[in-house]
């Protein structure tokens, strides 16, 4: 039957090139597709990486200005006089010269609203600062956070200022005025350009409140309104997520990929918005020219073989594109100054950057294939387990930790470690990818602020807030071991009347003196001096009994009237002295509970006495009576 004869070789051959053809179009559409994909992937990574570098970029100049506000915050109830003030404010932003702002860029607001130093050149500030929203808002929050307010147009050339400003607090903790740093809108605006490389490209910097702080490109006529583009605010702000994400603009139908990160602690997210068409070029038109050339190919099949060769060269050109995009990525990455690296769900080290030999020591051939938790302390490896196990869980978006670590040569550095979560081979969020900085000099500079918070001023002995402190945990001591606490209250003799006869000057420098001597007085583990305030300075001994502090105080004033420091108005000895109150917590069975503010309140009492008594001397204040002797008596 014709039905079951054997095709001819016309048929044959149209059924095997239609075959062909079909064929080699559906693999080469699964190509495509998986080509799209992979380009899309490389967008949002490079759209991702761009963000947080940026935003780390804008966090560490903010934190930079917030150690330089803080630190004169913290000086200025310290000051004198407006100059003073002023002295401040130079002398620490030199001190903090890495800081993005100078000393002509701090103003100074007092509590009623004048300004120490020249007024913010914006409407309605030159002569009230009380008027500025960021004034009231440091008014009625308690909070010594900077604040990273509203931007502020100034008047002369309508140039736009972002402003960081921190809460001053008097020493008694109650508001005295804010310190506020200025950079304008438009360079931090041109430093984001350098990162912008197509022309709809747009890097902005968002508050929590959804406007805009400053854009690139710069447009100042978009500063201080609400960001609405590429699409709606709110879920872009809400996710507070790196992931590029895909938006379509509900008026032009355009598709944008956005990258978010924000920063909750200083209250602002960076919002970088490319293109999809833009970043998808390459690939548009290598897929134009790819399809060409199947054409062709299909149409060369039917006349000549050499169709095969055409498009293997083509293949061969797309992957030499690819290749070299990987290697552009692969520059940035191995010429960054912190250390990338990449982890596989079992936390074996398969990518390490360059600067790892840089900032630890080690090549990175000698940590690739090392288990991550090896490199770090004992006590962080258990605080890593349960961040990468939030991260793969979807959890958190990051992670980051700080930790000390050994450098190959031997020294300690501080090390900043951000973790994020990437797909693995399998598709699901197995892989970390970490960045790691060293952050040594940050971390020295914390703890040298840490150390000076402690300490007075003007005696250089411990302040009031450390005594304070010092004192609740001795007592709390006392009680649960049983041993004694002694207390030396001393204030220096007749001092106003030192400072009326030779000056604020004088009168320092005396007090100097004799913090010298009352510090070498405490000079066991655990003893501690300080300046309770004005004249008044205290010790506090552990361990020592009611009469090996009567001795003390009995040879302090000995010490300092051998000072010799004259002061006529202290009649009979026209030397400086001091009057020493002592009181002693002894814990005895059937004792009340007392607690610092009694041994305050005691030595307070027998240093009155002793000014009673004729000054320049101690005096000690009698024991609690026992419980049991009042009750017999």
């Amino acid at each position: 039957m014709k039905f079951f004869a054997v095709p001819t070789i016309l048929t044959r051959t149209v059924v095997y090139v239609l075959g062909i053809v079909v064929t080699f179009i559906s693999l080469e559409a699964t190509r495509e597709y998986a080509a799209h994909e992979d380009t899309l992937k490389r967008a949002q990574f490079d759209v991702n990486n761009m963000t947080i570098t940026l935003r780390n970029h804008t966090s560490d100049a903010i934190q930079i200005t917030e150690v330089l506000l803080t630190s004169i915050a913290e000086r200025l109830p310290s000051a004198s006089s407006p100059q003073d003030a002023l002295s401040i404010v130079e002398n620490l932003s030199q001190v903090h010269g890495d800081s993005a702002v100078q000393s002509s860029d701090i103003a100074i607001i007092t509590k009623d609203g004048s300004w120490i130093t020249a007024p913010l050149p914006v409407a309605g500030a030159q002569t009230d600062g009380a008027r500025l929203a960021l004034f009231h808002h440091h008014l009625q929050s308690d909070e010594l956070e900077v604040y990273f307010g509203r931007p502020l147009k100034r008047t002369s050339d309508g140039e736009w200022l972002l402003t960081i400003s921190r809460r001053v607090n008097a020493l008694d903790g109650s508001f005295d005025g804010v310190v506020v740093a200025t950079l304008t809108a438009r360079s931090t605006a041109s430093f984001f350009q350098n990162f912008i490389r197509a022309a709809r490209d747009r890097v902005t910097l968002i508050s929590s409140t959804g406007r805009i702080i400053t854009e690139a490109p710069y447009d100042p006529e978009r500063i201080d309104s609400r960001f609405s583009t590429p699409t709606d605010t709110a879920p872009i702000v809400a996710s507070a997520n790196v992931t590029a994400r895909r938006y379509v603009d509900a008026d032009t139908g355009e598709a944008f990929l956005v990258g978010v990160d924000s920063d909750p602690h200083h209250g602002f997210s960076l919002v970088i918005a490319a293109a999809e068409s833009d970043l998808l070029g390459p690939w548009y038109t290598g897929m134009l020219q790819r399809a060409g050339a199947n054409v062709l190919f299909v149409l060369l099949v039917l006349v000549m073989g050499n169709g095969l060769l055409h498009q293997i060269r083509k293949r061969r050109e797309g992957e030499r594109l690819l290749t070299q995009r990987e290697a552009d990525f692969r520059l940035l990455a191995e010429n960054g100054t912190d250390i990338v690296e990449r982890y596989s769900g079992e936390g074996i080290r398969i990518y390490v950057s360059p600067a790892v030999e840089q900032i630890i020591g080690y090549s990175p051939a000698d940590l690739l294939g090392s288990r991550a938790l090896d490199s770090l302390p004992e006590d962080m490896r258990p605080l890593a387990r349960e961040a990468a196990q939030r991260l793969r869980s979807g959890e958190t978006a990051t992670e980051t930790l700080t930790y000390r670590l050994r450098h190959k040569h031997g020294h300690e550095i501080w090390l900043e470690s951000s973790f994020r979560a990437v797909a693995g081979p399998d598709g699901s969020l197995s892989d970390l990818v970490v960045t790691t900085r060293d952050i040594t000099a940050r971390k020295q500079l914390e703890l040298r602020l840490e150390a000076i918070a402690t300490l007075d001023g003007l005696t250089g002995l411990r302040n009031r807030r450390t005594f304070d402190a010092a004192l609740a945990v001795e007592v709390e001591r006392s009680h649960r071991t049983g041993r004694p606490l002694s207390l030396l209250m001393i204030d220096v003799d007749r001092f106003k009347l030192y400072n009326d006869e030779y000056g604020h000057v004088a009168g320092d420098a005396c007090l100097r003196s004799i913090a010298s001597v009352i510090a070498m007085a405490a000079r066991r583990p655990g003893d501690m001096a300080a300046r309770y305030g004005g004249e008044e300075m205290v010790v506090l001994l552990p361990d020592a009994n009611s009469a090996a502090a009567t001795f003390m105080a009995g040879e302090l004033c000995r010490q300092l009237q051998a000072l010799s420091i004259p002061h006529l108005h202290n009649v009979p000895w026209q030397v400086a002295t001091a009057s020493i109150g002592v009181s002693t917590l002894e814990s005895r069975p059937g004792d009340p509970r007392h607690d610092g503010q009694w041994l305050m309140s005691t030595a307070d009492m027998a240093l009155y006495q002793a000014k009673h008594e004729g000054r320049n001397r101690a005096k000690v204040a009698p024991p609690p009576i026992p419980s049991f002797e009042r009750e017999a008596g």
